[in-house]
């Protein structure tokens, strides 16, 4: 009686033991098919957080300028790796926006006028308002232009043509008024860009009904490679427009035409004085029609007080913040290295 229960225990465990080695099987078949490259591997707490970088813009460099402030403070010890699958953390971007291999441990990084897309990763830090339940921080691409070290000016984010040639920007200088006399200058207004975009091409074309519009930069067929600092210096104006208008959609571009010591002729959102001292330039976006809006900029040109009374404001009334962003990414690193995926959201 003994001998034969003991057969039937030992019969019933070769049967588990067969059943699990197909469960194993079917398992990792299913994991390879998620995964074409394998699945994750679990990231280890005792090592520097490792990273991935794909669908970036030729030429980026985690390990240094802004993403790399943005990495040391979320994650301290940190390095950079090749292989997504073995990352603990996955970047991407939009060079092309397109899906990666392991979406619940990807943050993308959003810094042209595209929305979010969470079937292609979890995890956003993107232009938009809009926190999609949770998976996005907004973090505009202008912040990126800010010195966020002490003391310490990151390198240059270059984009290539007419993007990457200034220095990152003093945030307390960018918080106070000026002061003492504004500098003389010379000429009507700057236009430095790379895309002759037809809305404003057209409008550099209606101010100079003014006085000449100087057109600088790659748009013109010969790159500069000065700053907007040093090659817009001689002008009251600067014309700066975004390429496109989506709310939160703001770039450098407001930003460098004051640090320049130009009054900004921007076109972009309302949703800039969000970001962006409204008295400090002139929005298109504001007037109904192109002639309307060249007629302010023609009063505002032939009075030196105002001129100086604009040129006077702080281009920022709020300090930014990027406490959001870090909590971002170390939440996505506590995500990963506990397993857990969150919730599709619709």
């Amino acid at each position: 009686m003994y001998s034969s229960a003991v057969r039937r225990v030992s019969r019933s465990l070769s049967r588990l033991a067969v059943h699990g080695e197909r469960l194993r099987v079917k398992l990792a078949r299913f994991g390879n098919r998620s995964h074409p490259y394998g699945p994750p591997r679990l990231p280890d707490p005792s090592q520097p957080v490792t990273v991935a970088v794909t669908n970036f813009w030729d030429g980026f460099d985690p390990e240094s300028g802004f993403v790399k402030v943005l990495l040391d403070r979320a994650f301290g010890s940190w390095r950079v790796i090749d292989s997504p699958r073995r990352a603990d953390i996955v970047l991407t971007s939009v060079f092309p926006h397109v899906g990666t291999a392991y979406p619940a441990k990807t943050v993308a990084i959003i810094w042209e006028n595209h929305r979010p897309c969470y079937e292609c990763y979890h995890w956003s830090l993107s232009c938009d308002f809009e926190d999609h339940g949770g998976r996005n921080v907004r973090l505009p691409q202008w912040t990126s232009t800010l010195m966020w070290r002490d003391g310490v000016r990151q390198p240059p984010i270059s984009c290539g043509g007419a993007h990457g040639h200034e220095d990152s920007l003093d945030i307390d200088v960018l918080m106070r008024r000026r002061e003492g006399p504004r500098p003389a200058r010379g000429r009507f207004c700057g236009f430095v860009a790379r895309n002759p975009v037809a809305f404003r091409m057209a409008a550099a074309e209606a101010l100079s009904a003014i006085a000449p519009v100087d057109l600088y930069g790659p748009i013109t067929g010969r790159p500069d490679p000065r700053s907007k600092f040093e090659i817009l210096a001689d002008h009251d104006f600067s014309l700066c427009f975004e390429n496109s208008v989506h709310p939160g959609y703001h770039t450098e571009k407001v930003l460098h035409a004051w640090a320049a010591g130009t009054i900004p002729l921007y076109w972009g959102a309302e949703s800039v004085g969000r970001d962006f001292n409204p008295a400090a330039f002139v929005n298109r976006i504001d007037f109904p029609d192109t002639e309307s809006f060249v007629a302010h900029v023609r009063a505002l040109a032939a009075d030196p007080d105002r001129i100086e009374a604009m040129w006077r404001e702080p281009i920022l009334l709020d300090r930014p913040d990027l406490g959001p962003a870090i909590d971002l990414l170390a939440g996505v690193l506590e995500t990963a290295r506990a397993g857990r995926t969150p919730g599709r959201t619709i």
